[in-house]
């Protein structure tokens, strides 16, 4: 019987530098492989059988952000706010597709990140409503 660690490396393959579970992927790209009939992913098995165990409450996050990457080094240990800040820190343009660029981006003092072009149109359509 194959140990969980050759398990792992049976279906993995090297890209870009990169470990990448060439198994199972959800719809958000994360490998799963069943572990006694129970889906596990597969960043956090990495993450145990190099690191040990996952206190209670805390997530497995990546610091290259590529979900199907598995290797250790690539991982780090973090509350679900801080993997929230990772995500929110990582995207590259607003929910109306502005991109965050130097021009187009207000950083509020409490260092969150704003839209410009967004911040204009809500202006305009807030002037509409009042009939300025």
């Amino acid at each position: 019987m194959k140990t969980l660690q050759q398990r792992l490396n049976s279906k993995t393959y090297v890209q870009d530098g990169h470990l990448i579970w060439g198994g199972y992927l959800d719809r958000y790209g994360y490998g799963k492989m069943a572990v006694e009939s129970k889906p596990l992913l597969t960043h956090r098995l990495a993450w145990e059988i190099a690191y040990g165990s996952i206190p209670e409450g805390i997530q497995v996050l990546h610091l290259c952000d590529t979900p199907p990457c598995i290797l250790p080094w690539h991982l780090y240990l973090g509350t679900p706010a801080d993997n929230m800040r990772d995500m929110a820190r990582r995207k590259t343009s607003c929910v109306h597709g502005h991109p965050f660029d130097e021009a187009n981006t207000y950083y509020a003092p409490n260092g969150g990140r704003h839209c410009r072009a967004c911040a204009v149109c809500n202006t305009h359509r807030y002037r509409g409503r009042k009939g300025r």
